[in-house]
C-alpha cells in the first residue's frame, strides 16, 4: 500500500478507536450511574423499613384463615375443558394435588400454600405450575377467579 493508503486508513483506524473509547467512558458512566441509583433506592428501602408502623400482632395462621375460595366450588372445575398445546406440552403431567409438589416448591411457598388451605388444584393451576416447574414457556388465559395469581 502507498502512502495514501496508509495514511488515510490509520487515520480513520484513529477515528474509530477514539469513538470506541467514547462509547465505553459513555456505557461506563451509564452503569456508574445506575449502581449509584440501585445504592440511594436500597438505602431509601432500609430507611422505610425501620420505620414501619407496628404490625398487628397476629401469626401468620391468624392472617391466612380467612383466606380462601369462599362461594367457589372448585369440585365442578374438573368439567371445564383446558386446552394445552406447543412441542412437548404433553409430556408434562397436570398437578392433581398440591400436597404432590413435594420439594419441587421453595419451603415458603409450601408453607404458604398450607396456610391458604389449597388441596385441589383449579385447572389453570393443574397445568401452569407443573410447566412452569418444567422450565416451559406458558401462556394462560382463565376468567377472574379461577386461581391464576396462586398458579403464577
Amino acid at each position: 500500500p502507498g502512502p495514501a493508503h496508509g495514511g488515510a486508513g490509520s487515520a480513520r483506524e484513529r477515528l474509530k478507536d477514539r469513538r470506541r473509547a467514547r462509547q465505553a467512558e459513555a456505557v461506563q458512566r451509564k452503569a456508574d450511574a445506575e449502581v449509584d441509583y440501585f445504592r440511594q433506592c436500597q438505602s431509601e428501602a432500609l430507611h422505610r423499613t425501620r420505620h414501619l408502623p407496628h404490625r398487628s400482632g397476629k401469626s401468620e395462621a391468624e392472617l391466612f384463615s380467612n383466606q380462601g375460595a369462599a362461594g367457589i366450588n372448585f369440585d365442578r372445575y374438573d368439567k371445564i375443558d383446558v386446552e394445552v398445546k406447543g412441542p412437548g406440552s404433553g409430556d408434562v403431567r397436570p398437578l392433581t394435588k398440591f400436597s404432590d409438589l413435594g420439594t419441587m416448591l421453595p419451603e415458603f411457598l409450601s408453607r404458604n400454600v398450607g396456610l391458604m388451605g389449597y388441596e385441589a388444584p383449579t385447572p389453570i393451576q393443574k397445568h401452569a405450575i407443573p410447566l412452569a416447574l418444567a422450565g416451559r414457556d406458558l401462556m394462560c388465559c382463565a376468567q377472574t377467579g379461577s386461581g391464576k395469581t396462586c398458579a403464577f
